[in-house]
């Protein structure tokens, strides 16, 4: 469960997150301003978006079929928001499993690495369109950030590792949360893909 205001600083938002969610990755830089404004510390809380996707992943309209959703179309909105930013960005036609990559940062959080190996992850996910599911990829992004640890392929089935991020879907679900990006800070939530503008809203003048 989320912590109580009372017990957790001002300065920390609470950000439930997947790797696979365009807007999650959209929303990390729009967040940055605010992080250096208020000296933010960000805690990531992984929620499974897309849990039944097979490790080596499906179409975009295979996941989407029946949704009523115009694929194209909205990977093209998502795209100039993203290269607005200056984010990288492929045309992808396949998504890919995440929960690997969310074993792998949750291993990695409180280390120096942990930041690097998540803008890596969604690079390799919205920038080269690579399946983040691949353990072999995973490995590759450890060996370019020389991580020093055990070996890639035994931490993803590690059973301490894997219990610590079922209890950040357990979590997501007991708070309520039914998609992502989700914001929460000193007890008020912002739902989906939000501009600098609504996060000023947040962050300076309480909501």
């Amino acid at each position: 469960m989320i912590t109580e205001k009372s017990s957790m600083s001002g300065s920390v938002a609470i950000l439930y997150t997947d790797f696979v969610c365009p807007w999650c990755y959209i929303i990390e830089k729009e967040l940055e301003p605010f992080i250096t404004r208020h000296q933010l510390n960000i805690e990531y809380v992984y929620y499974p978006l897309h849990p039944e996707t097979p490790d080596e992943g499906m179409t975009l309209n295979e996941l989407f079929s029946g949704r009523n959703v115009n694929v194209e179309k909205a990977q093209q909105a998502i795209r100039l928001k993203a290269q607005t930013m200056g984010l990288k960005w492929t045309t992808r036609n396949h998504t890919y499993n995440s929960r690997n990559a969310q074993l792998l940062a949750k291993h990695l959080e409180g280390s120096e690495y942990h930041n690097a190996f998540r803008n890596q992850v969604f690079d390799a996910y919205f920038g080269r369109g690579k399946n983040i599911s691949d353990p072999a990829l995973l490995s590759e992004i450890f060996l370019t950030l020389h991580i020093p640890d055990r070996n890639v392929r035994e931490l993803l089935i590690d059973p301490d590792l894997n219990a610590i991020l079922d209890a950040d879907w357990n979590r997501c679900r007991s708070v309520g949360i039914t998609g992502v990006p989700t914001l929460c800070y000193e007890d008020r939530y912002c739902v989906g893909a939000q501009n600098s503008d609504i996060l000023s809203r947040l962050f300076d003048s309480g909501g």
